[in-house]
């Protein structure tokens, strides 16, 4: 990718956690970039490490994590080295987050309105007179009765709660806003309008986005580009096309021939990858995806691959060239698996 007008270079960042004994390897060697303006969709199955790089960028891990070397640069930056008095006001203004399950993290005892004000007063030391100002604007902006801002979380939809937390995450106009699984436990319909929310107000203001889910639909809707993480790895990262029309990685090919169509659905067959992830509490010195890959061969146990580039795209596999024209279904058609579905 290009220099220019990249926002965020995220450079071989590794991500532990402590767990009594043990550590957790939960994200190694992760690199990607952001341009201005563009979606990054970040991609993977639960506990694949995509939450914790969102909330390493954030220095926000929990006090059991760390970031055990790599660098976070922002604008130019190195955030990770930065003090933490100049990252809290980097905070929210320069970037900002949708935390998952963020719906259910608005404090109960508080007025929401109050609650998307108090950023803007702590960051811009105005008034709260003019903080509710911004705040009534914000909650049409993203949908919602400015009457609402009197309301207590309890009061509001779970739609109506999502977007509270987005309209106090733009409200410092962010150069580049984090989205981590923000349509979690919403039905359909309020997670096609929480999409449609997203992507507007990203053009309204021209904000760079992260968009993080297991969804691939949804990831292939918002990004430009994607990167495909597996137990702490990403295998896989290109523009949005190639990744899902021509995917080069057993495991992104296994994702993809997993997803349900009315045609599999009708001939009563679906992909699912066999196994587990590996126990991220042990180092991994092979591909990390061997112990579930059709296509393993001898040197996928003894050798972590290197990346290979094809057709721009990034691919951690020994054998990418040779996959990459193999369609989903000639590398996992043995994994059809036979449903029943009732009469």
């Amino acid at each position: 990718m290009s220099e220019e007008n990249v926002i965020l270079d995220v450079k071989n960042l590794n991500v532990r956690y402590k767990l009594g004994p043990y550590t957790v390897y939960a994200a190694n060697n992760v690199s990607f970039k952001v341009r201005e303006g563009e979606t990054l969709g970040l991609v993977g199955e639960s506990g694949c490490g995509k939450s914790t790089t969102s909330l390493a960028i954030m220095r926000l891990l929990p006090a059991n994590g760390y970031v055990e070397s790599g660098q976070v640069i922002f604008k130019g930056e190195n955030i990770l080295e930065i003090p933490d008095v100049r990252m809290r006001k980097i905070l929210w203004s320069e970037i900002a987050m949708v935390f998952q399950g963020a719906m259910n993290s608005l404090n109960p005892v508080f007025k929401v309105g109050d609650q998307v004000a108090e950023p803007l007063i702590y960051h811009e030391g105005i008034s709260k007179e003019e903080a509710y100002e911004i705040v009534r604007e914000l909650f049409i902006e993203v949908g919602l009765d400015p009457a609402r801002m009197n309301d207590y979380p309890h009061q509001l939809s779970g739609g109506m709660k999502q977007r509270v937390v987005i309209a106090m995450a733009i409200a410092m106009n962010p150069s580049l806003l984090i989205a981590d699984e923000p349509t979690t436990a919403l039905d359909v319909t309020i997670q096609a309008q929480i999409l449609d929310l997203l992507k507007k107000l990203q053009r309204r203001y021209g904000m760079s986005m992260i968009y993080i889910s297991h969804d691939l639909a949804c990831v292939a809707e918002m990004s430009d580009r994607v990167s495909v993480m597996y137990a702490g790895y990403i295998v896989e990262d290109g523009d949005v096309v190639s990744i899902y029309k021509r995917p080069a990685h057993p495991y992104t090919k296994g994702l993809i021939a997993a997803v349900p169509s009315p045609t599999r659905i009708e001939e009563g067959r679906i992909v699912s990858i066999p196994g587990s992830p590996p126990d991220l509490r042990i180092p991994i010195k092979h591909c990390p995806f061997v112990d579930r890959c059709p296509m393993a061969k001898d040197i996928c146990r003894e050798a972590l691959p290197e990346y290979r580039i094809i057709d721009g795209r990034r691919v951690m596999c020994h054998f990418a060239e040779d996959l990459a024209d193999l369609d989903p279904f000639e590398v996992w058609g043995e994994y059809w698996e036979k449903i029943e579905f009732g009469e």
